[in-house]
């Protein structure tokens, strides 16, 4: 997280007062869009890390399969019911 211009890495800061660490908010903000957060992982979490792989494993899109299109819709669209 960015705070007063500077990463902050304190994974129980809470700027906003939301009584939820900063971190667990980003992390389920990203979820809730589609991605997956670094934060869940069990042998290296990296609460930085969101990633969008639509469903598929790095070894499929590595071998070049691609998400179908309905997966690829434009993020404004997977945002539009979360700010309505």
């Amino acid at each position: 997280m960015i705070h007063n211009d500077r990463a902050d890495y304190d994974l129980e800061s809470d700027h906003n007062r939301s009584d939820e660490p900063d971190w667990q908010e980003l992390g389920e903000l990203g979820k809730a869009l589609g991605f997956e957060w670094g934060g869940d992982w069990r042998r290296f979490p990296d609460y930085p890390h969101l990633q969008m792989d639509f469903g598929l494993s790095i070894r499929e899109l590595a071998s070049g399969k691609r998400p179908d299109d309905k997966a690829t819709m434009p993020l404004a669209d997977v945002m539009k019911p979360l700010v309505d």
